[in-house]
């Protein structure tokens, strides 16, 4: 009797890069998501309503170390302060002349829980490097898009609106154990 190999296909192997259990890591609760995030996550927020969600989750997360990247700053401190977040965790970081590069230092000092940026279209090997150090530092990183990408990296694509004070949250994507 012969070893027989069996090739996963693209889409089980995808399905298995990063897919620690995630009832092993520590979690942080969202009253508008309300699974809550595991640590090391790549989470994509689309929509009209990401930084206001981003906000939410950062006012009943306040003893999380955050920094917040963007090639050139437009987020107003004070508006985050009107929606009850700590700024004194917040850095803010404007990585002007290479984006990328300052993520990667950020999300490698494991200094901070929470890493935020707005989508600068990354290429796809920038998304897999981003991955891969939010879990080895078990940080969430959250990628502001206007649109979802169609990148296979994030470990879970969120579309958030709000009519009329009512929330909308749905998960586009979810991979792996999350």
């Amino acid at each position: 009797m012969g070893l027989q190999i069996v090739k996963p296909t693209i889409a089980q192997l995808r399905e298995l890069i990063g897919a620690t259990k995630a009832d092993d890591r520590p979690r942080h609760s969202c009253s508008l998501y309300p699974a809550g995030f595991a640590a090391g996550s790549f989470i994509e927020l689309t929509g009209s309503q990401r930084t206001e969600f981003t906000a939410q989750f950062l006012s009943e997360n306040p003893e999380l170390k955050v920094a917040w990247v963007e090639e050139s700053i437009t987020i107003n401190p004070y508006a985050l302060k009107q929606k009850g977040v700590c700024l004194d965790n917040i850095l803010f970081i404007e990585g002007k002349k290479d984006l990328a590069w300052c993520l990667n230092q950020v999300l490698g000092s494991g200094c901070f829980q929470i890493v935020v940026t707005e989508n600068s279209r990354f290429h796809e090997k920038d998304l897999r490097r981003f991955q891969l150090l939010s879990e080895k530092t078990q940080n969430h990183f959250f990628l502001l898009s206007a649109n979802p990408t169609p990148s296979w990296v994030p470990h879970l694509q969120l579309k958030v609106s709000k009519i009329h004070d009512q929330w909308s949250v749905h998960a586009l994507r979810k991979r792996g154990a999350l």
